[in-house]
């Protein structure tokens, strides 16, 4: 076999619903010197029975649970590829020049980042999104990170392999919310990336629920901290500001799930601490600041009145 291109790093888990399609989709494209690296998080389901068979596919199973961050790590290690690129197991590519459109850019140009347009597959009403705001580009071409300031939609770009080892970008061990937090410091140690129009990849939504706790409610409230500690020290006010309106319409849903005032009182303060309010004033027109404080106490105050009505 020639010289692996891409290493594509499939986690998977009781997905079996989807997952022909999702491997048919790499299988199908036009770039074939590749290797598709699955990591079976201890499935129940009859996922792996259903994977279409390709040589160029390697299955390693765990005997327990790890969550797809430390997943996706092991795959950045047992890559060949020249470059990396992560797909989950419910979502496919939707084009089958996708990869191949990505490598050529990056080889032509010797780049380490290069990404194209997602699209969201709603999966209750078939809907499909093609304008999801930070996840499709309108022309093809060079963007400096601080004029983009996204943290979502990793999956849509290809990582040169020794550029992610070398500066050791990996996820963190997060359950939830452990992606942006890889994308994040993977786009400002490259500074620079580049993108295309073209749409490709499909992301699933709305097919799966997620049941939270109190300890995937501490992992998402650790991720959103840890990107405003970096956002903060990059003086990136857009990213800043996103990390907050994520912490406020999250916690007003789930920030009593963690069924302990203390915690809630020490997890809210800690955050409230690490946020740069002139910082935020400093960021971008389209940033809503407005009320913003008291947007934040009102979900704290949302919280304790909602574990006390638990409670009684």
């Amino acid at each position: 076999m020639s010289e692996i291109s891409v290493s594509v790093v499939i986690p998977v888990y009781n997905c079996d619903q989807f997952i022909e399609n999702c491997i048919q989709s790499v299988i199908s494209q036009t770039l074939t010197n590749l290797e598709i690296i699955i990591l079976d998080d201890c499935s129940t389901d009859e996922t792996l029975s259903r994977i279409p068979r390709d040589p160029r596919i390697r299955i390693f199973a765990k005997k327990e649970k790890h969550g797809s961050g430390i997943l996706r790590n092991e795959g950045i290690k047992l890559a060949k590829g020249k470059y990396i690129t992560f797909l989950d197991g419910d979502d496919f590519y939707p084009n089958k020049n996708s990869l191949k459109k990505l490598v050529e850019i990056a080889e032509k140009k010797k780049l380490d980042i290069v990404g194209g347009s997602l699209f969201i597959v709603n999966q209750l009403t078939n809907e499909i999104n093609y304008k999801f705001p930070g996840q499709y580009f309108t022309e093809d071409g060079f963007i400096k990170y601080e004029n983009y300031q996204h943290d979502g939609g990793f999956y849509r770009f290809i990582y040169r392999s020794n550029f992610l080892r070398k500066n050791q970008i990996q996820f963190p061990a997060f359950r939830r919310m452990q992606d942006p937090v890889f994308f994040v410091k993977a786009m400002i140690k490259c500074g620079s990336f580049y993108v295309i129009k073209d749409y490709v990849y499909a992301y699933r939504k709305f097919h799966k629920e997620v049941e939270w706790d109190k300890n995937l409610v501490e992992e998402k409230l650790s991720a959103i901290l840890l990107i405003l500690k970096i956002s903060r020290k990059h003086k990136l006010s857009h990213l800043h500001y996103l990390m907050v309106k994520n912490f406020i319409n999250f916690s007003n849903h789930h920030l009593a799930d963690l069924r302990n005032f203390k915690n809630q009182v020490k997890l809210f303060l800690l955050i409230y601490s690490k946020i740069d309010f002139k910082l935020l004033k400093e960021g971008w027109s389209s940033d809503k600041i407005n009320f913003l404080r008291l947007k934040l106490f009102g979900v704290f105050f949302k919280s304790f009145f909602d574990l006390t009505k638990e409670k009684k």
